[in-house]
């Protein structure tokens, strides 16, 4: 029977006696009548379903009858429709019927139970039109549903989860059904076990959580695209346990990874104390990748190839796989390849798998000529293959320079070409000495034609050889300022490795001021430490380099043993030693590197591709492979250098002596590479080089070149002027200070601007012009 108002129905119920004891039905829909009828019952006998149920369980129905069959007064019942809601079609005619028929009610004193239904007029209308006499029985208010049922939440039991501020977990369908009792339009999340039984005759939309994983996408906002998969169920749990208290977990990973972006998060991996953590990264990134919060630039956030690797990847091991593996499928001719490799380059020296790189070089050694795309310097086992790669070039053209610049950069800087400064004797000899040195030296040959200069070189008179123009190393040492400077003895540190030292200065705002000097024969360290006898000399001595060259490195199982893997480390011995020397000069204005030799790769290749075999077996007493002692007889050979007592080979010829032959590198002999040696002065605040110009006007006079003189302050160890992009020598009259450059007989008149270079960096410029002088008389008659 319909009732417009909630009066009209209460009166229907309450006022009007019992005929008979029975059982009725009276359903509202909206949530205030509902309490209406709750609460203007307070007096009267209430019996809530949820008093029957124990734990989590559905309710003991047939026990809730029992009592209510025992009942003598009117009595309020609620719960049932709010439980039949989560049940099938078929159950819940069985409870109507149960009902409406089959509780049997005391006749002792009439009465009525009273079974308050909440929103579910459509189904007591069924029932109704299945059985009219029921009108008498199920009593309908038209009232408005103003407050829908509310939105429940089942959350598997094996989901550990607890209330927080914003939120009250409940435990058990016991739990669920007394609140829903006392509110059926409350919201409620309740851990069951009730999750895996999807009907879909129920009555009220219930969200069913099986999983912690599906908990996170529907209470913590993470997004479905995102599958299950890529985590076990025990990372799913502590994300869930670690979420509590906060709305969603992109506010939790931005909260402990305090909004860094993904190339940040990358940079930090290693330092992430658990494979949690790592995995929390590594989902944060890929929340990120996504686009998913939009209040983020995304143009200024993200990188382009480790979105493309998280796309790629559903777990972190396959994370760390596909940042190694990822570049393969990308080819050196698309247009993406540049900046993807860049960006690569940068996350692998934050990785360092060394398992997964490993499984990478394999791979990357079959790919032939075109590996060297896929290479970087950020481990040791690439820098070997690039080594392989380099040592199957013919030369280094432009092509090859051009790659080895961009994939390993310290190797590009050690064969740059260092241009010897112009006042030193013989300076472009030695420039393109070392330079074809260093060349040989990355690519593991000899070049005959090399080697036929290494001998015409060795093949002089006695003291006209070219480096003896150059001043001994004593004399130079002798004449330096080294009062309150530290000065550093780099053991066999030869002049191969200038212009890895000039890079590293300039790279860090230092001047480095370069002497090229002669080590004493035979170049041994027992022969050429002469400084460490100096008076008041603070000397700090590095011995390591020396020693590589004599062991080289252990190689891995099959390697090259011929290729100089050991120029890797040389390399990173030197910048180590160059970094010691950088912080000595955060205390320090100036200091002073001192070498007693240099060394030769090449001497031990001459063996492997020199047509004619130059060993000798001479008579001598304590022979060395690069000289000997005492030789017995008059031996005649242009390659060998007579000094005192000792007879050194000025070419790569050997003595034969006991012992395995040599495979890294020599010295101990008088080649250009083991004794000419730089004289290194590293001071700071090059920028600061005063100049002052002493000729401001220059006039010119018949027959004679223009001069053009200056003062630079500090002393600088070599100039050269730029005067209309044309380089000139400068030479000085007071070792550094006052200095002189001629310029041609026919520079023109006018104003210029002279840029004045010291070490290959402009310090300044100068001004000047250039006037006419007087013409010259005539005696013509």
């Amino acid at each position: 029977m319909n009732y417009q108002t909630y009066e009209e129905i209460f009166e229907r119920i309450t006022q009007l006696p019992a005929t008979r004891s029975e059982t009725i039905i009276v359903n509202v829909n909206s949530y205030e009548n509902y309490m209406n009828l709750v609460n203007n019952f307070l007096d009267t006998k209430q019996v809530q379903l949820s008093d029957y149920v124990k734990g989590d369980q559905y309710p003991d129905l047939l026990r809730c009858y029992a009592e209510l069959e025992e009942s003598k007064n009117t009595t309020l019942v609620y719960g049932f429709s709010q439980h039949m809601m989560m049940i099938s079609e078929k159950e819940r005619r069985k409870i109507l019927s149960n009902i409406l028929h089959n509780i049997q009610l005391s006749t002792n004193q009439l009465h009525r139970v009273i079974f308050l239904f909440y929103q579910m007029q459509n189904v007591l209308v069924q029932k109704i039109d299945d059985d009219l006499r029921l009108n008498e029985r199920i009593f309908l208010l038209n009232d408005v549903p103003s407050n829908p049922t509310g939105k429940v939440i089942f959350v598997s039991n094996t989901v550990e989860i607890e209330s927080s501020n914003y939120e009250r977990i409940f435990h058990d369908y016991n739990q669920y059904l007394r609140e829903v009792e006392s509110n059926p339009a409350k919201d409620i999340t309740v851990v069951t076990q009730f999750t895996h039984d999807p009907y879909s005759e129920r009555r009220i939309q219930v969200t069913l959580i099986p999983s912690a994983y599906k908990y996170l996408v529907v209470k913590k906002q993470f997004p479905q695209s995102i599958s299950e998969s890529v985590g076990t169920a025990d990372n799913w749990q502590t994300l869930v346990k670690d979420t509590k208290g906060v709305t969603s977990v992109t506010t939790y990973f931005s909260s402990i990874f305090k909004d860094k972006i993904s190339i940040s998060l990358l940079g930090e991996w290693n330092d992430l104390e658990s494979p949690q953590k790592k995995w929390y990264a590594w989902l944060h990134m890929k929340l990120l990748s996504l686009k998913n919060i939009n209040d983020i630039d995304q143009t200024s956030c993200f990188e382009e190839y480790l979105p493309y690797v998280l796309s790629l990847s559903n777990s972190v091991d396959a994370f760390i796989h596909e940042y190694y593996f990822g570049i393969l499928k990308i080819s050196p001719n698309e247009p993406c390849y540049q900046k993807y490799y860049s960006e690569r380059k940068k996350g692998l020296k934050y990785l360092n798998n060394n398992l997964t790189l490993s499984e990478y070089c394999e791979v990357v050694s079959h790919y032939g000529e075109e590996m060297i795309y896929y290479l970087t310097d950020t481990s040791d086992y690439e820098k070997k293959l690039i080594l392989e790669w380099i040592s199957g070039k013919s030369s280094f053209d432009p092509e090859t320079s051009g790659l080895i610049e961009l994939i390993y950069p310290d190797l590009w800087i050690y064969l740059k070409e260092y241009s010897v400064p112009l006042d030193i004797p013989d300076s472009d000899l030695y420039t393109k000495y070392f330079q074809a040195y260093k060349e040989q030296k990355v690519q593991n040959r000899l070049d005959p034609l090399f080697c036929e200069k290494v001998n015409t070189i060795a093949n002089g008179v006695e003291r006209e050889r070219p480096y003896y123009r150059l001043s001994t190393r004593e004399a130079a040492f002798e004449k330096l300022d080294i009062q309150n400077t530290p000065v550093y003895f780099i053991d066999c540190l030869g002049a191969e490795y200038l212009s890895f030292i000039e890079a590293f200065c300039d790279k860090n705002g230092l001047s480095c001021s370069v002497q090229l000097v002669i080590a004493r024969v035979p170049t041994e360290t027992e022969y050429n430490t002469e400084f460490r006898n100096k008076n008041g000399v603070d000397l700090t001595e590095m011995r390591e380099l020396d020693q590589l060259k004599h062991k080289g490195i252990e190689t891995c199982s099959g390697d090259n043993p011929n290729l100089p893997y050991y120029l890797i480390k040389e390399l990173d011995i030197l910048q180590k030693y160059l970094y010691s020397i950088l912080q000595t000069l955060q205390r320090n204005q100036k200091v002073v590197i001192v070498t007693d030799h240099g060394s030769s790769r090449l001497c031990v290749l001459s063996k492997q591709s020199c047509n004619s075999d130059f060993s000798y077996d001479g008579d001598a007493n304590n022979a060395k492979r690069r000289y000997c002692e005492n030789m017995v007889g008059d031996i005649s050979n242009p390659y060998l250098l007579r000094d005192g007592k000792y007879s050194v080979w000025a070419n790569y010829n050997q003595f034969t002596v006991r012992g395995a032959p040599p495979k890294w590198e020599l010295h101990g002999g008088a080649t250009i590479e083991e004794v000419v040696i730089p004289l290194i002065e590293i001071s700071k605040d090059i920028t600061k080089i005063k100049l002052i110009c002493k000729t401001h006007e220059i006039k010119l006079k018949v027959d004679q070149s223009p001069i053009i003189e200056f003062v630079t302050i500090p002393k600088c160890q070599s100039v050269v002027l730029i005067v209309e992009k044309e380089t000139y020598p400068c030479n000085t009259s007071d070792n550094g200070s006052e200095w002189a450059c001629t310029l041609p007989k026919d520079i023109k008149t006018g104003t210029y601007t002279a840029i004045v270079r010291t070490n290959e960096k402009n310090v300044g410029e100068l001004s000047f012009s250039i006037t006419k002088g007087l013409k010259k008389k005539s005696f013509d008659l």
